[in-house]
């Protein structure tokens, strides 16, 4: 898939959702069907996006409707662009909630977790203060640093010699041939439809889809992150 469209488009999400932009909300989720389409025409995303666009355009109530919008984005600090997902908030404090029971150790009862994780979140910011006022940073589970400036210039004379943005006569990349500029151009319109009406059925007798490989890793990569 381009990066470039791909890149736009999530900047594109980011600022509706710093911005709580209600009506652009609905315009990324139509714009993200043919990419998550290109990707596998098996993708639950897809199927998440035609049932949240099915539903607030057509099923839901005019209140339900604006429930569901109002309800989308949340702006837990205040202020003028400081909005984030409804649903990366409930992540993070579930995440609290986790951090906090794993400390309670083996043989924890139900009631010891629910008095333990009353106030989790509260205990995370005064958490982050504290290691804030003592300039304590946060470890990272990832094995990665900054490159070195000796680094950055070894990698630079290699670069160099390699001139990848010069025409070389007989090189080429066998793999950038079947990428196309944009992901509408990987679609057909009689594919696509003939798949969101296959979607738009299923959904109507109720049937969860599930989730494929791809799905499943992609939701594996973003818990991590």
């Amino acid at each position: 898939m381009p990066s470039m469209p791909l890149g736009l488009q999530i900047m594109q999400m980011h600022d509706t959702a710093r911005e709580g932009d209600q009506e652009r909300l609905l315009v990324n989720t139509k714009y993200n069907i043919p990419f998550f389409f290109s990707h596998s025409n098996l993708s639950k995303y897809l199927d998440e996006c035609i049932d949240f666009l099915l539903k607030v355009n057509f099923t839901l109530s005019p209140l339900s409707r604006a429930v569901v919008l109002d309800t989308a984005f949340v702006n837990p600090d205040g202020g003028v662009g400081k909005c984030i997902e409804a649903d990366l908030r409930q992540e993070h404090a579930v995440g609290n909630k986790k951090v906090l029971i794993r400390q309670l150790g083996a043989n924890k009862s139900e009631k010891a977790m629910e008095r333990a994780t009353g106030s989790a979140d509260a205990i995370c910011h005064a958490v982050e203060a504290l290691n804030k006022s003592l300039n304590i940073k946060e470890g990272s589970d990832r094995h990665s640093s900054s490159l070195t400036e000796e680094a950055l210039n070894r990698g630079r004379v290699v670069v160099r010699k390699l001139r990848p943005f010069g025409k070389i006569h007989g090189r080429e990349c066998l793999g950038f041939n079947g990428i196309k500029p944009s992901p509408f151009q990987k679609v057909t319109k009689t594919s696509l439809l003939s798949r969101i009406d296959k979607i738009r059925s299923r959904l109507q007798l109720g049937i969860v889809p599930q989730a494929t490989e791809s799905d499943t890793s992609d939701s594996d990569n973003d818990t991590e992150n």
